[in-house]
């Protein structure tokens, strides 16, 4: 049965630099608008998750949500690690709304690991304003995930398969290990566009103490903390639809220009 939303939705395909094919979700929610705000999952997750989908329900402007490799309807295989490799893909993405759809990508909000790719996107391809929602600032802080068995295969063999229950197992390599856990997050501080960073108290996979280190570095940074928010926001998903929309309004962003006023 359709639904209002599956009623704005349509399919879109992108082609990486690597020939792989991402599959995304562009719903128009202001159809004479051509301006679009591009959300990004986290690890283990897609474009269908309760975060993303849910943001994509509650905005009250055009979105377009996607797969990156190795996710949902997407090419590719999962791997551990790979922030660079998300990040150019997300630009591929951001190349193909712009050149092929002609729309205009006004904000990048990402989630978990999707919004340290998107604060990684702004680093390397500044311009556009962003949303941090739950990012991990201290990437020491990560919790272990490995066994001891699968830490000795890594080390002679260079590579193991990881959550081999999955129907889309990832692949863990020395490489993407190497470059997760040497990745330093206070390269954002060369971001000039505005941040917004929302982040729950109650986030046991990312402490909300992360949330309060982006300030340091950025320059434009604004800061929603939702008491009581879990790392998925269960229960909390139209307050981080208002925050993301009240700090648009500051900017006096033309997604909110464009856009009905929001049932928040």
């Amino acid at each position: 049965m359709s639904t209002a939303m599956d009623s704005c939705e349509e399919m879109v395909e992108v082609v990486n630099a690597c020939g792989e094919k991402l599959v995304g979700i562009l719903c128009r929610k202001v159809p004479a608008s051509q301006d679009v705000a591009v959300l990004c999952h986290g690890f283990l997750s897609d474009k269908n998750a309760h975060v993303i989908r849910g943001l994509a329900t509650e905005l009250p402007f055009n979105t377009f949500r996607f797969d990156f490799c190795g996710y949902g309807d997407s090419d590719g295989q999962a791997s551990y690690g790979g922030y660079y490799k998300q990040r150019d893909d997300l630009q591929c993405v951001i190349a193909h709304l712009t050149n092929t759809l002609k729309l205009t990508v006004q904000l990048l909000i990402g989630h978990s690991k999707g919004a340290n790719v998107v604060l990684l996107h702004g680093v390397a391809y500044p311009g556009i304003p962003l949303v941090n929602l739950s990012g991990r600032f201290d990437m020491s802080r990560a919790p272990p995930r490995f066994t001891a068995e699968e830490m000795e295969q890594l080390r002679t063999t260079g590579s193991f398969i990881w959550k081999k229950e999955r129907p889309r197992p990832i692949l863990v390599t020395a490489e993407g290990f190497a470059e997760r856990n040497s990745l330093d997050m206070t390269c954002v501080r060369s971001i000039t566009v505005p941040v917004l960073t929302v982040h729950g108290t109650a986030d046991a996979t990312i402490p909300v103490e992360d949330a309060h280190r982006w300030g340091e570095v950025i320059a434009q940074h604004s800061l929603v903390v939702i008491d009581g928010a879990s790392h998925q926001y269960p229960k909390s998903i139209p307050e981080v639809a208002a925050a993301i929309v009240a700090c648009l309004a500051s900017q006096k962003s033309p997604l909110v220009a464009a856009s009905p006023s929001p049932k928040l």
